[in-house]
């Protein structure tokens, strides 16, 4: 049964098992973009639109990245992987790409909705079933489901009553109204002031406990700030540098003339990336962790930038220990928005390591 994709969107999905003719797993096949080849909705067969190649996962089965433009046409989507020069059986998979909206129906919170054509054959009668609950009246008559209370138990008056308690001008016989100021707490008015005064900004009377307080200068504009120490840097008059917030729990990483500051996430473009730790595991078992690879001279690390080719990688290995190795990013492995880095060792499996960068 083939599988449902949703349209337009990014995903990854498993291919295989890759195996011998005699039944043997495929572990260690290459298959970039051009070997993965996609036939939508009956059209010609071309080539995945990502770049990144299919990556082991386990027992001969890999996965495959999709991009929004591999699952844009609805219908059938037929993949097949171009292994004809191994000794790896053919293999293929379906798929169905469905809308959005069904997607979301069936698999997460939406709903399907369904506007009504016809009632037991008839386009006239769902016309009418709309006018009758959309306020314009059934096409047939002035009937109404919406319609004014002209009376209540026999008397106009009652209606009217029951109209001006609840639209706000206040009973008719007198001032009772659901909409009422408090002028009393436990029988005292003093109570009700004080909660007013706690809840609006202006302060509790009793005390200086403010829900809500304005500083002394209203306008947060550059300058305003007297100098104030704050650890080993300070708020100068009309300045904000890097570095003023020395010691404390977070760092100014930019700012621009309007005062505005920058903060850095995650690993920054074209900059250093110490202690980025990893792990390689044994390619007899997929499980064990390898060790003894020794950093630079049994690990080699390549990297691909923002989709081009593979490229030696800069950084420096070394090994922690259990099969787990850090990598010291260099700044020239970091210059790009998207960045794929590649390890590889003898008798372990290669491992692939994507990542975002930040400006």
């Amino acid at each position: 049964m083939a599988r449902e994709l949703k349209q337009s969107t990014v995903t990854v999905v498993k291919i295989g098992p890759f195996v011998t003719s005699t039944g043997t797993v495929i572990t260690d096949l290459t298959i970039p973009q051009a070997s993965v080849r996609l036939s939508k909705a009956g059209g010609n067969m071309a080539q995945k639109s990502t770049a990144t190649a299919c990556v082991h996962d386990e027992v001969g089965v890999y996965f495959c990245d999709l991009s929004a433009a591999d699952t844009d046409t609805l219908g059938g989507l037929r993949l097949d992987v171009d292994k004809s020069g191994s000794a790896s059986l053919a293999v293929w998979e379906w798929y169905n790409v469905v809308t959005a909206h069904y997607w979301n129906a069936k698999y997460g919170t939406g709903r399907i909705e369904a506007d009504v054509q016809e009632i037991d054959g008839a386009s006239a009668a769902a016309v009418n079933f709309q006018n009758m609950y959309d306020g314009t009246g059934y096409a047939g008559g002035t009937t109404r489901l919406g319609v004014d209370v002209q009376e209540i138990d026999g008397g106009s008056a009652a209606a009217a009553t029951f109209l001006t308690m609840y639209d706000g001008t206040g009973y008719a016989g007198g001032a009772i109204r659901l909409g009422a100021d408090i002028q009393e707490i436990d029988g005292a008015s003093a109570g009700a002031v004080n909660m007013q005064n706690f809840y609006d900004g202006t302060g509790y009377l009793g005390g200086t406990i403010k829900m809500i307080t304005t500083p002394a200068n209203a306008s947060m504009t550059a300058g305003v700030f007297a100098p104030r120490a704050i650890s080993s840097g300070v708020f100068a008059a009309n300045a904000l540098t890097a570095g003023i917030f020395a010691g404390s729990c977070f760092a100014i990483a930019n700012y621009d003339a309007t005062y505005r500051v920058y903060f850095a996430t995650g690993i920054q473009k074209n900059a250093t990336f110490p202690d980025m730790e990893f792990l390689l595991v044994a390619s007899s078992d997929h499980r064990t962790g390898k060790t003894g690879l020794g950093g630079a001279t049994g690990i080699t690390m390549t990297r691909s930038i923002d989709g081009a080719a593979w490229a030696a990688g800069s950084a420096t290995l070394a090994e922690i220990g259990n099969g787990i190795y850090v990598a010291d990013l260099a700044a020239t492995d970091t210059n790009g928005d998207s960045i794929t880095l590649r390890f590889t060792a003898d008798d372990a499996d290669d491992l692939f390591i994507f990542m975002k960068t930040s400006s």
